[in-house]
């Protein structure tokens, strides 16, 4: 009875372990379930023209392009990109101009699942009015 009981306790443990590491394994498999989307970007440019860089980290989903659109931009259009911590430009690229309001542009491809992206921006040519712009972007 002993011998019966003390069997069926050690397959109990063994079965408990396959399940806890089929769990972890199944949690811890990088994979493609990552998926990117739109999230909004808006902020307010210097009048003088400047370039602003954004304190705010936004980490890309998934590997793969990084586009914006706005629906408003300031006076005279908007330069804006994405820089990585070091403060170079996503994919190697420079800023894009907006001018034209809801139409995407490509800032980057092939970018990384996990990359760190700082918003840069300035007004296309200073002015003493019109600084803000309100967007999208798809990272």
């Amino acid at each position: 009875m002993q011998n019966t009981r003390s069997r069926l306790l050690k397959r109990a443990r063994v079965a408990i372990v396959a399940a806890a590491a089929a769990f972890a394994l199944l949690f811890t498999t990088p994979g493609t379930a990552w998926a990117a989307g739109w999230h909004a970007v808006e902020g307010s440019c210097y009048s003088n023209g400047s370039w602003y860089r954004s304190d705010v980290k936004r980490i890309k989903s998934g590997d793969g392009n990084v586009t914006a659109k706005f629906s408003q931009v300031s006076n005279g259009g908007l330069n804006f990109g994405y820089t990585y911590t070091n403060g170079s430009w996503i994919g190697g690229s420079s800023p894009k101009v907006f001018k034209t309001l809801n139409t995407s542009q490509l800032l980057g491809s092939n970018i990384y699942n996990g990359s760190a992206l700082y918003a840069k921006f300035s007004k296309v040519t200073a002015s003493s009015y019109g600084h803000d712009f309100v967007g999208s972007s798809y990272y």
